[in-house]
């Protein structure tokens, strides 16, 4: 947890009438010499100074934690719970992950634990959450703020908001697939190797030849036609926000693949690599997402029958 000093945030209307009544009195004081108005000068001054400095105080020993769910996608709730330490009263409190997405102010006392939601508005990982207290008790003259930079223990991955895109398998592909070797578990059966039996094995599935060979029981792993396979090469090189759309389309294509029974790969760069791979649940397609950056994706050797689409900054291909 890193964490900055109070500062001074805004000064309040009543505190901007006590200043102005400060600064006629001095006036008045200086050219009258009255001693009554040097009384009140000094009582209006020590408010002044008491409600400009202890919420600054009070801030000093607060401190924050905040835990999220590890995913979350741009544009809809992600719940977050905030624990304070500390003793101070009359808080507010809100948590973002950058500038744009920030929750709605909460008051609290410290030390508590609570519940609040933010909107995320940008894709990506975030290694924590920023968290901003304020306080301006006990008089409500001046607020302070205190930013406190909380680690969070798993990175929260914000995955893109989908695109409505509908996806059809081109005219063949399923044709193609079903000439190739088997890789899925359902239609018809064919032996892919032989490994050593288990409990629960049917014995239909003994290998007869390979037990006599190997002296232990042996048994044929099977698998089905393979299904249509969609290669989706994400490349966000360009403006922000067309990356950004690129994404999300991406992902909406994603989605539709896989809801129609077709086997989906992504190609996109991270962080000092490209990446190339299966993705086989919408959480591991926001994931992939959320992590990918600007760069040449690699489509790598594309087998026979697999339909390759190009999802980029600025158009789809």
């Amino acid at each position: 947890m890193r964490s900055r000093l109070p500062a001074p945030a805004s000064l309040s209307r009543p505190g901007i009438v006590l200043a102005a009544v400060a600064a006629a009195l001095y006036v008045i004081a200086r050219s009258t010499g009255a001693g009554w108005d040097i009384v009140i000068l000094c009582a209006i001054s020590a408010i002044l100074v008491i409600g400009a400095t202890w919420p600054g105080i009070a801030l000093l020993g607060v401190g924050a934690s905040a835990r999220t769910p590890q995913d979350a996608t741009v544009g809809r709730l992600l719940p977050v719970t905030i624990e304070l330490t500390g003793r101070a009263r009359g808080l507010r409190v809100r948590v973002s992950t950058d500038p744009a997405s920030t929750s709605d102010w909460s008051r609290a006392d410290a030390p508590c634990t609570g519940e609040t939601t933010l909107v995320p508005t940008v894709r990506g990982v975030f290694s924590g959450l920023l968290v901003e207290v304020r306080s301006s008790s006990p008089l409500g003259l001046v607020a302070w703020r205190r930013r406190i930079r909380v680690q969070a223990l798993r990175p929260l991955e914000v995955a893109p908001r989908p695109l409505a895109v509908r996806y059809e398998p081109v005219r063949g592909a399923d044709h193609e697939a079903n000439a190739r070797p088997r890789a899925s578990s359902s239609g018809h059966e064919e032996t892919r190797g032989v490994r050593e039996y288990v409990d629960g094995d049917p014995i239909r599935l003994v290998h007869w030849p390979a037990t006599a060979r190997t002296g232990a029981v042996m048994v044929r792993e099977l698998e089905g036609p393979q299904r249509p396979r969609l290669l989706v090469v994400v490349d966000l090189r360009g403006h922000e926000p067309d990356a950004e759309t690129a994404a999300s389309r991406a992902a909406g294509l994603a989605l539709a693949a896989l809801a129609s029974g077709t086997r989906v790969d992504l190609a996109t760069v991270e962080p000092g690599c490209a990446r190339n791979g299966p993705v086989q649940s919408p959480l591991e397609i926001g994931r992939r997402l959320a992590r990918a950056v600007p760069g040449a994706p690699s489509s790598g050797p594309v087998g026979p029958g697999v339909e390759v689409r190009h999802v980029r900054a600025g158009g789809l291909a």
